[in-house]
């Protein structure tokens, strides 16, 4: 019998990135003056998350979240990229 591998779920900034709620508490550095990001609840069912850069830190923790669904990436025209995060 093969044996099998514990997978430990995809965390943040120590937080489990398994709720909306917990994704706003792993990425709430964006809302920091110096990083020029934001995160925002939108509608209470997906969180939006600006980054300061066309790459977002953790892109794969949160593509790698089975709780969680990435709905849409796109860049603003001042070159930062937006990412919108809903559960599954």
């Amino acid at each position: 019998m093969p044996e099998t591998v514990d997978e430990k779920p995809p965390t943040v900034n120590e937080v489990v990135l398994d709720s909306l709620d917990a994704v706003e508490e792993a990425f709430s550095y964006l809302d920091k003056k110096y990083n020029r990001g934001r995160i925002s609840r939108c509608s209470g069912s997906m969180v939006k998350l600006t980054s300061r850069s066309r790459h977002s830190e953790h892109f794969e923790e949160l593509r790698d979240a089975p709780d969680l669904l990435i709905e849409n990436v796109y860049a603003t025209d001042d070159g930062r990229q937006v990412m919108e995060v809903s559960e599954r």
